[in-house]
């Protein structure tokens, strides 16, 4: 009876200690210091650990809880660095972690939590990043259970999720696909040694970097046959990461089919639809209907996987050495200059510089009237900046414009925005001032990104 009351009596001063930290929220108040001292004693001196040890766990969500409401960019980095120091020791100490208690730091990361301010998506990036080999089993278990919010149609499959938190020797790179796909060989070109974490899908891989998942993504956004990959633009405006540099990946295509199969035995043939369209003439010749999937190397995979005696991939010969496929055919694009240009992506810009060229991606919209685009890129052609790509997309907000015409009363066209690639720096003034002279005519304007130009292929 004597130790079951101090342990209980324990639970209780630890309930009166969590309690108090309702009073970080604000730091006008007299016992904000008073607070942020208990703060201090309970991370340095790990007692935290004892409050593992009793089983407190509904104390311990608790305290979570305040963490995650009460953290702002006011506070200073030492209140950020022991909310970070107990959490993790919690976690670390802890035998047997339920779902339930890791639901806090799931529901920081959430990109639609909009309750959450950034810097406390931060404390539990850094956590579950400092957490990673200890958390990969409830990772998997949480995501079956859907239990922080991630759709698997989506976000990261379970997979992905635990591939994605690593130990932090390397950087972490998203890519979209699976093992063998293009984009995995960009993302090591751009980063090598990198850990490349494969994503389902193109919004897999931009959240898994918002959610502090990874430290960067790879994606692609134009080919030299296919044209732009439309997808990416949408996103690179949905979401809120920074072009940081772009590279360059000749791509050589294969025909792959399981082992004994030979092309006259195939019917169809299946691949990310980009890689069907660089393909179409080769393909129209061998008389293949073509089937679209998410990737090159998933075709790949599926294929094997199933054996199927009837069908082939599109992919690379890295894919069809992984999945244990033959080549029937090598280079069958229908340009042997296919060239796909992929961005590279981060939650934070680069400092642009005047050392080696640079390019900027911005893009706008515009107000209508006779000659406006004209005078928006005429800013660029003034001071000799010469621009490289422009891709217009419809203004989702506001896809319809209304005008008055004398015939009818009024008309309706799409309205648009502009996404614009210069070489130039933003470090130079001569782009600074391109951009406030486009502001003259622009009702939106944002820069993407001003980064090194990469002027290699492989």
């Amino acid at each position: 009876m004597h130790w079951s009351r101090i342990n209980f009596q324990m639970k209780d001063a630890f309930q009166l200690i969590v309690s108090s930290f309702e009073n970080l929220t604000v730091k006008s108040t007299r016992s904000y210091a008073k607070t942020v001292s208990i703060l201090e004693t309970l991370a340095k001196i790990r007692l935290c650990a004892l409050m593992v040890d009793l089983e407190c766990d509904g104390v311990i969500i608790e305290m979570f809880k305040y963490f995650v409401k009460a953290l702002k960019t006011n506070h200073s980095k030492k209140v950020f660095s022991h909310m970070e120091t107990i959490m993790v020791f919690v976690v670390e100490e802890s035998d047997d972690i339920s779902l339930e208690l890791l639901s806090p730091i799931f529901e920081c990361v959430r990109k639609d939590n909009v309750e959450v301010l950034p810097i406390a998506r931060k404390l539990g990036g850094r956590v579950l990043a400092a957490c990673s080999a200890k958390l990969k089993p409830y990772l998997l278990q949480a995501l079956k259970l859907k239990s922080i919010g991630i759709s698997l149609d989506g976000p990261l499959s379970s997979a992905q999720f635990s591939n994605s938190i690593s130990d932090g020797s390397r950087l972490r790179v998203a890519y979209q696909g699976v093992s063998g796909a293009y984009s995995e060989s960009a993302a090591e070109k751009a980063y090598p040694n990198c850990e490349a974490v494969p994503c389902e899908q193109f919004d897999t891989a931009f959240e898994a970097v918002e959610r502090w998942l990874v430290d960067r993504a790879v994606l692609p956004i134009e080919n030299s046959l296919g044209g732009s990959i439309h997808r990416n633009y949408d996103l690179l405006l949905r979401h809120r990461l920074h072009i940081v540099g772009e590279v360059k990946f000749t791509v050589r295509h294969c025909l792959l089919a399981n082992q004994g199969v030979k092309l006259e035995d195939l019917k169809r043939v299946l691949s990310h639809p980009q890689a069907l369209a660089q393909c179409e003439n080769t393909l129209t010749k061998w008389g293949l209907v073509r089937e679209a999937v998410d990737d090159t190397a998933g075709a790949a995979k599926h294929v094997a996987l199933h054996k199927l005696q009837d069908a082939g991939a599109v992919a690379s010969s890295a894919a069809g050495m992984i999945y244990g496929l033959n080549i029937l055919a090598q280079d069958i694009q229908d340009d042997c200059d296919n060239v796909t240009r992929f961005l590279m992506l981060a939650r934070e810009p680069i400092i642009p510089g005047t050392d080696r060229p640079f390019k900027t991606s911005i893009v706008f919209s515009l107000e209508e009237g006779p000659g406006v685009l004209f005078k928006a890129l005429a800013v660029f052609a003034l001071r000799q900046i010469n621009l490289t790509k422009i891709e217009s997309r419809p203004l989702r907000n506001q896809p319809l414009r209304s005008a008055d015409d004398n015939n009818n009363g009024s008309t309706k066209y799409f309205d648009y925005l502009f996404y614009v690639d210069f070489e130039a720096s933003m470090a130079n003034q001569n782009a600074q001032n391109a951009l406030r002279h486009l502001k003259e005519f622009a009702t939106f304007l944002r820069v993407l990104g001003s980064y090194p130009v990469d002027t290699t292929m492989i």
